[in-house]
């Protein structure tokens, strides 16, 4: 199990953000409940865990219920209860965070030159990285990938679509939220990607541009990442390089139709 590819713990703690390296040393209901809402203050994340298994009113789940839970869900049939009856926050804690559990494992990843494959760690995430509240009504904003790359996120989402004159651009479609164009999101991340740490940043390209205005997104990320965008030299990788290798590097995340990329004969698709 590796770290998470983040800021430094110990800035992590100061600033009392919550990362997976400093997990285990949390107890209690009021962490677990504040965890689930640094990002998105709405989430309650035992109740979105154990939805449809759980009493909402009393916030009780029922040992036949929790059974239920880890057989459909996690398909795990061999866990043995103490109890008939248990508080969410608290079965939460006793069957997500156990000591046993990989998320609070000794991590066996050499953290101190993080020469390891990139795929042999646990990254710091993000979702919907560009909305700046409640996904139904927030605005769309740089600052708030700013804010997320300033709280240790390595890895931003962006919703790509055609856009107008101004280029493609970012936004929540179907929903009341404003746009941000595709370049001023490109720019904050080249601007803000390494100021709290040197490790890599992945954009992750939720995209529905047309092919037309996909051509237009690599030219935007080419002018605007310059030397910090990371091409690799292979069409198709079996081993990641190490966050040290990539240190200050940006990686794009995209994803085609197979056909749309075994058609393709440029070099910056990913296969």
């Amino acid at each position: 199990m590796g770290l998470c590819l983040s800021t430094p713990s110990t800035l992590s703690k100061s600033n009392d953000l919550y990362h997976l390296d400093c997990m285990s040393d949390r107890k209690g209901s009021d962490f677990l409940r504040k965890l689930s809402r640094e990002f998105n203050p709405g989430c309650d994340v035992a109740t979105v865990i154990f939805a449809g298994y759980f009493d909402a009113g009393g916030r009780k789940i029922r040992q036949v219920a929790l059974q239920q839970f880890f057989l459909e869900s996690q398909h795990e049939d061999q866990l043995a209860f103490t109890w008939d009856e248990y508080d969410i926050d608290f079965a939460f804690q006793y069957f997500m965070l156990a000591s046993n559990n990989l998320v609070t494992l000794e991590s066996t990843v050499d953290e101190s030159t993080m020469n390891e494959p990139l795929s042999h760690y646990f990254i710091n995430s993000s979702h919907n990285t560009f909305i700046s509240g409640a996904q139904l009504f927030s605005d769309s904003s740089t600052e708030s990938i700013k804010r997320a790359l300033m709280h240790g996120c390595r890895v931003i989402e962006l919703d790509c679509y055609d856009g107008g004159s101004s280029g493609p651009v970012v936004m929540h479609n179907g929903i009341a939220t404003s746009s941000i164009t595709f370049r001023s999101a490109i720019k904050t991340i080249y601007e803000e990607a390494h100021t709290t740490s040197d490790y890599p940043v992945i954009i992750t390209l939720d995209n529905h541009c047309s092919r037309k205005k996909r051509d237009e997104l690599a030219q935007i990320l080419l002018q605007e990442l310059r030397e910090k965008l990371y091409v690799s030299k292979e069409s198709f990788k079996r081993v990641w390089p190490s966050p040290a290798a990539l240190k200050g590097k940006i990686l794009i995340r995209d994803k085609h139709k197979v056909a749309e990329v075994r058609e393709s004969r440029d070099p910056y698709m990913l296969r």
